[in-house]
C-alpha cells in the first residue's frame, strides 16, 4: 500500500537555499523533508534508508559533483523523482544530468518554484493512480507547467521530464 505522504530530501551546498525549499516544500499538506544535507554522502545515506519520494540535487555538492551521484540515487531507490535544481544550465549539463537518470532539470534563478509545483503534482491522485502508472508514478514522457499542475504532453524549453 503507498503511503499518501511524499518524502523528500534536499541536497545543495547552499544553507540558505536548503532553508528556502524547506519552508515552500513543507508548507504543502502530505510533504514530510526527510534531510537537508550538503554533500554527497550524508545524501546518499538518506536515499539507502529512507528511499525518498522526491530528491531536490544542486549540481554542486560540498564534497563533489552532484551528477555524479544521480546514478547512485537511482540505484538505492529506483523510484525515486531526481529533480536537478541549478544555475548551471549549459546544455551539455542538462543531457548529462538527463542521461544519467535526473527526472527533472531546472534553472535556479528562473524555475526555482516549479519544484513545489513538481511535489503537488506528485501529491495528486491522477499522478499516483492514474491510468498507465508504474509503482505510483508517471510514465508520461514531457509534463510541464500549465499554470496549476504539471500535466502530460507539451514540451517546454526551461524543464524536462525524462521517460520513467
Amino acid at each position: 500500500m503507498q503511503s499518501n505522504k511524499l518524502t523528500i530530501l534536499i541536497m545543495d551546498d547552499s544553507e540558505i537555499i536548503q532553508e528556502r525549499l524547506k519552508e515552500i516544500l513543507c508548507k504543502i499538506d502530505g510533504v514530510e523533508c526527510v534531510g537537508k544535507v550538503t554533500n554527497s554522502g550524508e545524501g546518499l545515506d538518506i536515499v539507502s534508508s529512507c528511499k525518498p519520494g522526491l530528491v531536490v540535487l544542486d549540481i554542486r555538492l560540498a564534497d563533489r559533483v552532484g551528477m555524479d551521484i544521480i546514478k547512485k540515487i537511482k540505484h538505492f531507490s529506483p523510484h525515486t523523482i531526481v529533480v536537478v535544481l541549478t544555475n548551471y544550465t549549459f546544455s551539455a549539463y542538462r543531457i548529462h544530468c538527463m542521461s544519467l537518470g535526473a527526472d527533472y532539470f531546472l534553472d535556479k534563478s528562473l524555475e526555482f518554484s516549479k519544484v513545489r509545483d513538481i511535489a503537488e503534482y506528485m501529491l495528486t491522485p491522477e499522478y499516483r493512480k492514474g491510468p498507465g502508472r508504474r509503482y505510483g508514478y508517471s510514465d508520461s514522457k514531457d509534463m510541464v507547467d500549465s499554470g496549476k499542475r504539471y500535466k502530460p504532453g507539451v514540451r517546454t524549453r526551461q524543464m524536462v521530464h525524462k521517460d520513467l
